[in-house]
């Protein structure tokens, strides 16, 4: 069985995916080394006129991104839409491995958006300890996950708030 680098715990909460065009859609490639991972998060921004998604550089200075939510990677029929569902609104619990785990040690620290490296693969968009003085919170910090390099993280619905 594929790794799951994303899992969610919150089976009793109604949630909604809703599928974004890629601005890049050369991510869904599962031979390249950029490949989207499932759980990796990505932010919203207007191409044009159209509201499509797309990976973000550095710490992410919108706190609205969401994470995109596959269950493996390489799934055929995102890649022939070229359109990924994410989890863009609502509460959810999930466990996830695309993270850096430095610093965090506390339940309930804030959690934003920044480059990872997971299994060897860099430029991973993930959850990371939120630098102190941001107004970057997506997420907060639930404790270790089941595995090694993996964390339990909660996502609410207007986690917008200065640290």
């Amino acid at each position: 069985m594929a790794k799951q680098y994303f899992r969610l715990i919150s089976d009793v909460t109604v949630l909604y995916a809703r599928d974004y065009d890629l601005v890049d859609p050369t991510i869904l490639d599962p031979a390249s080394s950029t490949t989207l991972f499932p759980g990796e998060w990505l932010k919203t921004v207007y191409s044009g006129s159209d509201l499509k998604v797309q990976r973000g550089t550095g710490l992410e200075t919108d706190p609205i991104c969401s994470p995109y939510f596959a269950d493996f990677k390489a799934r055929t029929d995102v890649q022939a839409v070229k359109r990924v569902p994410l989890l863009p609104w609502g509460e959810y619990e999930g466990y996830t491995f695309i993270c850096n785990t430095a610093g965090l040690t506390t339940v309930g620290q804030p959690l934003s958006v920044n480059d990872v490296t997971v299994d060897g693969f860099v430029g991973k968009r993930g959850l990371v300890t939120t630098p102190v003085g941001y107004n970057l919170v997506v997420a907060s910090y639930m404790g270790p996950g089941e595995k090694t390099g993996e964390i339990r993280f909660l996502k609410k619905p207007g986690h917008f708030q200065t640290v």
